[in-house]
């Protein structure tokens, strides 16, 4: 699942911020995995 496609390249601040705001609509037993 891709959540945002609004995240430029590299901008590691953004992507934590929305893996962060995000993670807690998802089930308990979710694995994440992120990458620029």
């Amino acid at each position: 699942m891709d959540i945002t496609h609004k995240i430029p390249p590299q901008d590691i601040r953004k992507g934590a911020l929305s893996l962060y705001f995000s993670y807690k609509y998802f089930p308990l037993w979710h694995n994440f995995s992120n990458y620029s």
